[in-house]
């Protein structure tokens, strides 16, 4: 699972963009379960702008939330492969 640090000067834009694109969300979806803007987020995701911090937590706890569904989806995938080759799929698919 990803960690995420708070940090004023940091720049947590194109991070937030790449995990975003992990967890299969378009930059629309972000925005309708965020209530955050889609232009400011454009902005954000590529540095340009940066969040206020409750907004930020608010952006990456959809993401977190986001790729535990995934790992959970493919953790149930692996139940139908048999135990021998299950750590093979998981490298595969390890995000």
């Amino acid at each position: 699972m990803p960690t995420f640090a708070t940090s004023p000067t940091t720049q947590h834009g194109a991070r937030d963009k790449t995990w975003r694109k992990l967890v299969g969300l378009t930059l629309e979806q972000l925005s309708e379960r965020s209530g955050i803007n889609i232009a400011q987020l454009s902005l954000h995701e590529n540095d340009l702008e940066s969040l206020t911090a409750e907004r930020q937590q608010l952006v990456e706890r959809i993401l977190r939330v986001e790729m535990s569904k995934r790992r959970h989806e493919i953790n149930q995938a692996l139940g139908s492969v048999p135990s021998d080759r299950r750590e093979k799929v998981r490298e595969a698919v390890a995000v």
